[in-house]
């Protein structure tokens, strides 16, 4: 079951110093109480739908926004965030949130 109270939002931004083009993903979410600690996963998603393997996004600490980088125009990704700490040590992943790479 996903956590719902984790909400993600998830933006692409392109830079461009001298013909090398960097493409990330911004991770933002909302703050969630007596946590420190944000994990995040991406997944590549195929033209067919499918669903490749998951991928270490890192874990974050006192940032509730995350940098994604390495990523691929045109690419499908699917990214999830879960809390670390508290009472149940892991929650559950938030919802996934899907979109296209520019």
């Amino acid at each position: 079951m996903a956590t719902k109270h984790i909400r993600v939002l998830l933006t692409f931004t392109r830079q461009s110093d001298h013909q090398i083009v960097e493409i990330a993903g911004l991770v933002n979410v909302n703050k969630v109480v007596n946590v420190r600690t944000y994990e995040l996963e991406k997944v590549t998603i195929g033209p067919d739908g499918a669903r490749g393997p998951r991928q270490a996004g890192g874990l974050f600490t006192g940032s509730r926004a995350m940098l994604l980088s390495g990523l691929t125009p045109g690419t499908i990704y699917a990214v999830h965030v879960r809390t670390v700490g508290g009472s149940t040590n892991y929650s559950d992943w938030s919802e996934s949130v899907t979109r296209t790479c520019i």
